[in-house]
Order: structure tokens, then C-alpha cells, then sequence
């Protein structure tokens, strides 16, 4: 059974918001490893992105409790989020007929 038409747009927006996120962590991953790569000579530039990340690391590892709070957070919003607006499109679409 094909999907309706608003169905089948959402659909196409959200996987071309995917593919964009691919692309972007592929360019990403591409793009420290070229730097990684460099690592062998020296790079400054290497060493702070290395820095930054050993950082970022470091403090999820310490927080991690915060950060799965905060994330549950976020999920449970975006839940009722969507929640409220499937039965306010449902409640729409009850009173037009």
C-alpha cells in the first residue's frame, strides 16, 4: 500500500537530511584522517584536533551520567513531541470531516 502523499514527502525529507549527515561525517572522518595521517610529521594543527578530542573524550567519560540524563532528556521531549502533534493532526483531520 503506497504511503500518502504528506507521508511520502516526510519520507523524502528525511532521507535527504540523512544522506546529508552522511556526507558530512564521511568528509569529517576523511578530514581527520588526513591529519592523522600527518601526525607522524609533527602538524601542530594535528596535535590540538588530537587535544580537543582526547578533551571532549575525557569529559564524557567523567559526566557521563549528566550527558545520558541530558540525552534521555531529549528523547523523552522528542517523543512528546510527536505525540502531541500526531493527535493534533488527528483531531484536525476529525473535524474536517
Amino acid at each position: 500500500m503506497p504511503l500518502p502523499a504528506p507521508a511520502a514527502e516526510e519520507t523524502g525529507r528525511v532521507d535527504h537530511v540523512a544522506g546529508g549527515l552522511l556526507v558530512l561525517t564521511g568528509a569529517y572522518v576523511a578530514w581527520y584522517g588526513t591529519f592523522e595521517i600527518r601526525s607522524a610529521s609533527g602538524d601542530a594543527t594535528v596535535q590540538r584536533v588530537t587535544n580537543w578530542s582526547s578533551n571532549v573524550s575525557n569529559w564524557l567519560n567523567d559526566n557521563h551520567k549528566a550527558v545520558a540524563v541530558a540525552l534521555l532528556g531529549i528523547a523523552i521531549a522528542a517523543v512528546v513531541f510527536v505525540v502531541m502533534n500526531v493527535r493534533a493532526t488527528r483531531r484536525e483531520s476529525s473535524d474536517v470531516h
